[in-house]
């Protein structure tokens, strides 16, 4: 595995029906997910916006906002918790998306033990620490909202 350094940052696509966007609120368990899908911040926000689009945008789901946090902060939270969770963010690169990259949660430092899941608690912990980007249909940011966290 490769793993992405602390100082990037990552973006993950708002779509309903875990994004409520009548109060702009992400569902608490939006990384219960062991393999979070991201796309890492490389070359500029309409790129990862882009890049989110295009992986998501099937004619169901419309990207309608993004939820960007860094890396450092991801790891940060796993192990303010009772059971430490030690994160990992792999590079996971796809044929439709080069900056693609998965939220891995370990059991341990050493990243051996992955964990099936992470819970409801430091999910919601991670959604409180997003920066959001609220979406037009075309992907232009419309409004800019600071973490709760």
């Amino acid at each position: 595995m490769k793993f992405i350094s602390d100082d990037e940052t990552v973006g993950r696509a708002l779509f309903v029906p875990d994004w409520d966007p009548g109060v702009k609120r992400l569902t608490p368990s939006a990384f219960k997910r062991c393999d979070t899908s991201v796309t890492r911040l490389l070359d500029g926000e309409q790129t990862l916006i882009n890049y989110l689009k295009n992986d998501v945008e099937n004619g169901k789901a419309v990207v309608q906002a993004v939820g960007v946090i860094s890396v450092s902060k991801i790891k940060a939270i796993g192990l303010i918790t009772d059971n430490k969770i030690h994160f990992g963010v792999k590079e996971s690169i796809t044929l439709k998306n080069p900056h693609h990259a998965e939220i891995i949660p370990f059991s341990d430092e050493q990243k051996t033990n992955i964990k099936s899941s992470v819970s409801k608690g430091v999910s919601r912990k991670l959604v409180d620490a997003l920066n959001l980007w609220i979406v037009d249909t075309a992907g232009l940011i419309t409004e800019r909202i600071e973490p709760k966290s």
